[in-house]
């Protein structure tokens, strides 16, 4: 198994990643996660500052976001792509 996703499971309060039982994202941490599997199932479990910090986009130009993100009627603030090029 991918050690990025075993270590990135951590980071979820809940879930497997599968489309019936999404990782539940509560954090800025869990959220930058979302790179670690691109092809996996996400919910937002609160609402999450990321305080106007730069945020490095999930993904490449090569390499797309698959998966969902259920914002489940939470929010993410503050958000500040940082991007090359």
């Amino acid at each position: 198994m991918d050690t990025n996703l075993e270590e990135s499971k951590i980071l979820f309060t809940a879930g497997d990643g599968t489309a019936e039982n999404p990782f539940i994202i509560s954090d800025r941490e869990g959220l930058e996660a979302v790179s670690d599997n691109l092809s996996a199932h996400y919910k937002l479990g609160a609402d999450i500052d990321l305080l106007g910090e730069a945020f490095t986009p999930i993904g490449t130009s090569s390499l797309y976001f698959t998966g969902s993100l259920d914002g489940d009627g939470h929010v993410l603030r503050g958000l500040k792509v940082s991007a090359a090029g």
